[in-house]
């Protein structure tokens, strides 16, 4: 009996054997299907932080740029606020000379108002004396 007893157990022992092996060929295939999916993800892992090293790159290029334009706007606005009070200068500058002129115009109308009336006057004498040479001619004909 101590044999068929020890039959029995090395029976029962090879039985747990082969499910031992069932067991272990399945847990190396799922091991082996791990260390696959964890290269897989290593790989991918690696992609991302390829990608998010491009990605940082390309923010410090964006922010560069930005700080450029935000410079470029300041300039701008500082350029504006000058050319606008040179514009305002040449404004206020423009009415003055406008209303120069504006007087200008009014006196060189009175001047030539004086210069029309003075030829008139002058005309008026010439005749006035024309009409005394000849009253003079006319009257005292020796003198000629």
């Amino acid at each position: 009996m101590f044999i068929r007893t020890k039959k029995v157990e090395i029976t029962m022992l090879q039985s747990e054997l082969e499910t031992l092996k069932t067991e272990q060929a399945y847990s190396n295939s799922t091991i082996q299907k791990f260390e696959e999916m964890d290269h897989e993800l290593k790989r991918h892992i690696t992609m991302l932080e390829k990608s998010l090293d491009e990605h940082k790159s390309i923010v410090r290029k964006r922010e560069k740029e930005l700080e450029q334009l935000k410079n470029d706007y300041d300039n701008n606005a500082k350029n504006y606020t000058s050319v606008a009070n040179k514009c305002s200068k040449q404004d206020a500058e423009m009415n003055i000379l406008r209303m120069e002129n504006s007087s200008l115009t009014e006196e060189l109308k009175l001047m030539r108002d004086n210069v029309q009336k003075c030829h008139e006057e002058q005309r008026r004498l010439r005749k006035d004396c024309d009409q005394a040479l000849h009253y003079i001619h006319d009257g005292i004909p020796e003198l000629w």
